[in-house]
């Protein structure tokens, strides 16, 4: 991340141009024409658009070559509208109302998405970005020219949210619900045994001997393995945005909730995290009649009664909290053997199994004859053929245009098996 940071920090003062010259100067040939080096070097048919989206996409690009920056920013690395990319970090449950270093920060009007950028760093009330296609007046400037370093009151309420893309530069962090659910009661003993109860802004993992609901989850998060987290711990105000920063995966409906689930009720009428939020872990929950089973601080009283509580409503606050989302922790999946479609792609070959040898393609660099990087329409045109052709001629496979059995094996890595 902190490579990705240095890139977009570099750029702060680059002007876009009149037109397509001096594109890598910072200040040369400064006009309001759109023509920028961030189009030419990631999408050139959008040269003289809007580019705040595209900057962001090129600072990724530029961090994690084309494959990684496109997993990172949930397929959005050619999404320059910005409702879209948007929308991808939503599907894939990567979207967050607390800013994290690295983010994506959208912003808002009344009518749409409309602006976008990095996020550099927050405090309690400020977060400060780098954004593209923007100038350094005071609040949200879209189409203001360069690139510069904005700071904002995190109220703001052009602020709509922000895409967590999940960073892998440290070492990925697994468990199970049940090792989960473990690590939880032994937090809860812990509170329960010290007899303390407090808030949650001390230092993790709760030196202090103090427990409060989202100290639970912030000791047995520690112990199983998350040691990075911010002062206090795993909070109520930024638990979304550091699970998610993690690979736990966001759920947000309620009947989809199962054991080993972290739940985050949130307080009546807000949309944000507030102290009064509360969270809590279950050990079972059933969707028909929505109750649960939990291990659950809330109060001093409810930390020294004998838990898990069984057969309790999930919202046990009646009118006072409601549920906002719930998080599945992150599982090793076995490798075992993976099979795919061999259905053979040719000339004219439609369907999803051409896309997912589209996808392929593009993430080994491979291009289409127009030197672009291919589209993943599932459509085998004159693009998609020509990439086939070159990545059969580099591993030494008839060059037939064909993606047969011995080339889907070639291409995927793994085993197959016919369709």
């Amino acid at each position: 991340m902190s490579n990705l940071l240095d890139i977009a920090r570099a750029e702060i003062g680059y002007l876009e141009k009149a037109s397509p010259a001096e594109l890598d100067s910072k200040t040369a040939n400064a006009g309001s024409g759109n023509f920028t080096k961030y189009w030419r070097d990631v999408f050139p048919n959008y040269q003289g658009q809007p580019w705040c989206d595209c900057f962001v996409s090129w600072c990724f690009l530029m961090a994690y070559g084309k494959a990684g920056a496109d997993a990172l920013l949930c397929g959005g690395l050619l999404s320059f509208y910005t409702p879209v990319s948007a929308s991808n970090y939503k599907a894939a449950r990567r979207w967050s109302f607390y800013p994290e270093v690295g983010a994506q920060i959208f912003f808002k009007n009344s009518v749409r998405i409309y602006h976008t950028g990095i996020v550099e760093s927050y405090t309690d009330t400020t977060v400060t970005t780098i954004e593209g296609n923007t100038d350094t007046g005071e609040g949200v400037i879209a189409n203001g020219g360069g690139v510069w370093r904005k700071t904002y009151q995190r109220k703001d309420p052009r602020i709509a949210g922000y895409g967590c893309p999940t960073f892998k530069e440290e070492k990925m962090i697994y468990t199970t619900p049940a090792k989960w659910i473990s690590q939880v009661r032994k937090a809860y003993l812990y509170g329960h045994n010290n007899c303390h109860y407090g808030d949650s802004h001390g230092t993790p993992p709760c030196s202090d001997g103090f427990m409060s609901c989202d100290r639970m989850i912030a000791l047995a998060a520690y112990n199983t393995g998350w040691r990075d987290q911010p002062a206090g711990g795993i909070t109520v105000l930024n638990m979304e945005a550091y699970l998610l920063k993690w690979g736990w995966s966001k759920i947000t409906k309620q009947a989809d909730l199962q054991k080993g689930d972290i739940v985050l009720m949130k307080s009546t009428g807000t949309d944000r995290p507030t102290a009064a939020w509360h969270t809590f872990a279950l050990t079972a929950y059933d969707p028909a009649t929505k109750t649960c089973s939990k291990y659950d601080a809330g109060s001093e009283a409810r930390l020294r009664a004998s838990q898990p509580f069984t057969g309790v409503p999930l919202n046990e606050w009646g009118t006072t909290k409601s549920f906002y989302c719930g998080f599945r922790c992150p599982e090793k999946k076995s490798l075992g053997k993976y099979e795919i479609s061999t259905a053979e792609v040719r000339q004219s070959s439609e369907g999803s199994h051409v896309k997912l040898m589209q996808i392929l393609l593009r993430g080994r660099g491979y291009k289409g004859k127009d030197g672009k990087l291919l589209q993943r329409d599932g459509i085998a045109g004159t693009n998609t053929i020509y990439a086939l052709k070159k990545f059969q001629a580099a591993h030494s496979l008839p060059e037939t245009g064909i993606c047969d059995r011995k080339t889907w094996a070639k291409l995927s890595g793994r085993k197959t098996t016919d369709a």
